[in-house]
C-alpha cells in the first residue's frame, strides 16, 4: 500500500480513506472478501484468486498485471515490464481507442527511488484521464495508476 500512497502524492490527490493501525490505507474490497467466513475450516472453501481485469472504466489494463486494486482516485496495479514498454503500450492502445495524447512528462528519479517515472495525459471528447507509471528502484516492475476518466464516476 505504500506504493499507492506514493502514487496519490504524484497524482496530487489526497487519500480520503482512513488509515488503519498499521498505516495502510483502506481500499474497496469485493463483497466476497469483505464478508467473514462462517463455519468450521472444513466447511469453508478457500477463495479462488481473483482474475485481474483486462480493462477498468474503458481503460486497458496491460497483460501480466498483478496486485491490482481499485482505490479512491482510480485503479493501481503492478506489471513486470520496463517503463518504456508501459508508456508505449498505453500510448498505442489509447490512441487506437480514440484518445488524444495531450501531454507526457518523464523523470529519471521516481518517488520509489532512483528509477524513472512517467505521467501521461489523454483526452477523448469531454473525458480526460491521467496515467502515472513508476518503476521500482530495482526495475523489476512498474506501478501503473489509472485515474478515473470523464466525470470521475466509476462504472
Amino acid at each position: 500500500m505504500m506504493y499507492l500512497r506514493i502514487a496519490a502524492l504524484v497524482l496530487g490527490v489526497g487519500l480520503a480513506a482512513p488509515a488503519g493501525a498499521d498505516g495502510e490505507v483502506a481500499t474497496e474490497k469485493p463483497a466476497a472478501e469483505a464478508a467473514a467466513p462462517t463455519g468450521t475450516p472444513s466447511e469453508t472453501a478457500k477463495p479462488e484468486a481473483a482474475e485481474t481485469p483486462t480493462e477498468w472504466n474503458d481503460l486497458p489494463i496491460l497483460e501480466g498485471a498483478y496486485e491490482g486494486s481499485t482505490v479512491r482516485f482510480g485503479y493501481a496495479y503492478k506489471v513486470k515490464l520496463g517503463i518504456d514498454d508501459v508508456v508505449k503500450a498505453y500510448t498505442e492502445k489509447l490512441e487506437a481507442a480514440g484518445w488524444e495524447h495531450e501531454n507526457s512528462t518523464r523523470t529519471e528519479r521516481s518517488p520509489l527511488g532512483r528509477a524513472p517515472a512517467a505521467h501521461l495525459s489523454f483526452k477523448k471528447e469531454t473525458a480526460q484521464t491521467k496515467i502515472v507509471i513508476l518503476a521500482d528502484a530495482k526495475k523489476e516492475f512498474c506501478l501503473v495508476v489509472l485515474t478515473l476518466p470523464g466525470n470521475g464516476v466509476a462504472k
